[in-house]
């Protein structure tokens, strides 16, 4: 998750004609189930590598990772693996604003600490630990490990290194991908109080009446997210910005070794 996930199932995976692609909830199952005639299946959900703030289990995240992992190499043992990460700093910030599009009601510190104490663990962001984890239960040839930075920098770079590494004959050019089109825009620092107050309003509404707080305009439902998260920063702009330096050292050693893990990398900051 908070990888590029989503413009990668819109843009890329669902246009790729050599592969039956699967993104529901239970396609781990569903390649069983389906005895489609294609040989080849992709599958694409972030859900199956977990989520550091679900309100599903009480698993932790790495937990999380690990029986997913698990589940694959025993359900797919022949199975070619993508995995995406993202400089820890910068996932927290962004798994932050999708806990609060969901509807989260925490502030920041209470979400995370470095003590411990928050909704999410320090620990679960040591990806040494999910990439150790991958290489020892998957031989390297059929891991394709890269990172969201070089995505961003060189998307038709990183895009055409994993059409070449699952064998489609598909091109970057083929796709027809506009890099602008934003499925899931964050809810900027300065807002994410409003988002907050936002929140605790439709649960209480919720409680109180069993709906949702929302109206249907032009044939989209209008609610407290979708105002601060698309209304709002059109009309109330800001530079604020959360520092993540601290943050950032925080993980740097850790980060540092899942870099030269690594099959993509930024070449920029080497």
């Amino acid at each position: 998750m908070k990888t590029g996930t989503t413009f990668l199932q819109s843009q890329v995976f669902s246009n790729l004609p050599d592969f039956h692609y699967l993104r529901n909830e239970n396609s781990l199952n569903s390649r069983l189930e389906m005895g489609h005639k294609h040989e080849r299946f992709l599958i694409s959900n972030e859900g199956i590598s977990g989520n550091p703030f679900t309100y599903r289990t009480e698993l932790r995240y790495f937990d999380q990772f690990t029986i997913a992992v698990d589940r694959i190499k025993s359900t797919h043992p022949n199975s070619k693996i993508i995995c995406c990460f993202r400089e820890p700093s910068s996932f927290i910030q962004s798994a932050y604003k999708q806990y609060l599009h969901v509807g989260g009601i925490f502030e920041f510190e209470r979400f995370y600490n470095k003590n411990g104490q928050g909704l999410v663990h320090p620990d679960d962001f040591l990806f040494s630990r999910f990439i150790n984890y991958l290489q020892a239960n998957f031989e390297e040839k059929d891991l394709f490990i890269y990172n969201f930075d070089a995505f961003i920098k060189d998307m038709p770079g990183v895009i055409g290194d994993i059409l070449a590494f699952i064998g489609s004959n598909t091109t970057y050019d083929q796709l027809n991908i506009n890099p602008k089109r934003k499925s899931n825009p964050s809810v900027p620092d300065h807002l994410e109080t409003t988002l907050i107050k936002a929140n605790k309003l439709s649960h209480w509404y919720r409680q109180k009446t069993g709906k949702h707080l929302q109206i249907k305009l032009f044939g989209k439902v209008i609610n407290g997210r979708v105002i601060v998260q698309y209304i709002l920063p059109k009309v109330l702009k800001s530079s604020k910005k959360r520092d993540l330096k601290d943050l950032k050292q925080f993980y740097a050693q850790d980060w540092a070794f899942c870099l030269k893990k690594m099959n993509r990398i930024p070449t920029l900051t080497l």
